[in-house]
């Protein structure tokens, strides 16, 4: 009987190990999917009138929608998942624009990397991908020819100010990007303007860093278009800046949709960012836990016998 019992001692303890290992998260090779950006959604946006370097810019900003073709069956079978769009200086046309990104993506807040491998953030083998604050360089997003909110860029952000940037909208996503429209979240409205408002913090955290909501407030300079005047979207974004200005780092599990580079680092359409919902626990999640009771009930029937 004490031979059974170590039998069944080592029988767990290796069948545990093998299932821990199995469902952790490991870096993978890199492999690619094709991301189709729907449009935007018919209630979670505004035009927007923004100055940008001196020239005044019409955006539809807001939460939007867009399909990852994980099954590879030209999106027949995914269901559209609601984003905000992570860069401001690159373009995507309305309506069923795709591009090639990463399977296995990088949350938002995972460490930069400034290796460009086939195009895409991060290196090693496996591969594994760079965060957000990769593209946070005067190569990708912060172009001096596209400029930022008002004034064109002049310095570069130090890699912890790329990561705190990166921390930061990684919060405002997993807050807000599948808030329901008119709830309450974390004390914001979750109305029309609010998720433009979102919208907006996102990309001038990206460009200029947190700002406050100090260089939006010249009259004409950042208005919405449908009635709201700009001291509405001043105040919206100067809130939810405050909301995430303590964030220097942050463990969030928003997932960077970055579209594959071309010849160069700015050689690319927009990026977004998502979050998935809750996921169901996988099937070895429930093997093991079913393995455990058994596990024990076995050897508390071992120790009576004994």
């Amino acid at each position: 009987m004490r031979h059974n019992l170590t039998l069944l001692r080592l029988f767990a303890a290796g069948t545990f190990l093998t299932l821990l290992a199995g469902s952790s998260r490991t870096a993978h090779a890199q492999a690619t999917e094709n991301f189709d950006f729907l449009n935007k959604t018919s209630s979670d946006h505004a035009n927007v009138l923004m100055k940008v370097g001196g020239q005044s810019v019409q955006v539809i900003a807001g939460r939007y929608l867009g399909k990852l073709d994980a099954a590879g069956d030209g999106f027949s079978n995914d269901k559209a998942v609601q984003m905000f769009c992570t860069d401001w200086t690159h373009h995507i046309a309305q309506g069923g624009d795709s591009f090639v990104t990463l399977a296995d993506r990088a949350n938002l807040s995972d460490t930069l990397n400034n290796t460009l491998t086939n195009g895409f953030y991060g290196d090693g083998n496996p591969f594994i991908p760079g965060g957000l604050g990769s593209a946070l360089t005067t190569n990708d997003y912060l172009t001096t020819s596209n400029g930022t909110f008002g004034t064109p860029l002049n310095t570069a952000p130090t890699n912890a100010e790329r990561d705190a940037r990166a921390a930061q909208i990684a919060k405002l996503t997993d807050s807000f990007v599948n808030a329901t429209l008119n709830s309450v979240v974390n004390g914001f409205t979750m109305d029309t303007n609010e998720f433009a408002a979102v919208q907006v913090a996102i990309w001038r955290i990206a460009q200029d860093g947190n700002q406050g909501g100090s260089d939006t407030g010249t009259t004409g300079n950042v208005r919405f278009l449908n009635g709201a005047d700009v001291s509405d979207l001043v105040s919206r974004v100067d809130a939810l800046e405050s909301y995430v200005s303590g964030f220097t780092s942050y463990a969030g599990t928003a997932q960077w949709i970055e579209a594959q580079r071309g010849a160069t680092a700015n050689d690319h359409k927009q990026d977004f960012t998502y979050m998935e919902s809750p996921p169901i626990p996988e099937p070895a999640f429930y093997q093991l836990s079913a393995l455990l009771v058994l596990g024990g009930l076995g050897f508390r029937r071992l120790r009576k016998k004994v």
